[in-house]
């Protein structure tokens, strides 16, 4: 899990660091945020089913 949220953050990181990039990479920023919105809403329900089988263990 925490190698997952790490990668979540790397992408993040990403995105944030595309903005300098000036209007080059605009495609690659709209591109990179559809993921990254997408990655999250997986990650969320990763942890949720995580936990899930924390407590039934």
């Amino acid at each position: 899990m925490q190698a997952i949220n790490k990668g979540l953050e790397k992408v993040e990181q990403e995105l944030a660091a595309s903005v300098n990039d000036g209007a080059i990479s605009v495609g690659f920023r709209k591109a990179l945020k559809s993921f990254l919105d997408s990655a999250e809403a997986v990650v969320r329900s990763l942890i949720s089913l995580y936990s899930e089988v924390g407590k039934e263990c």
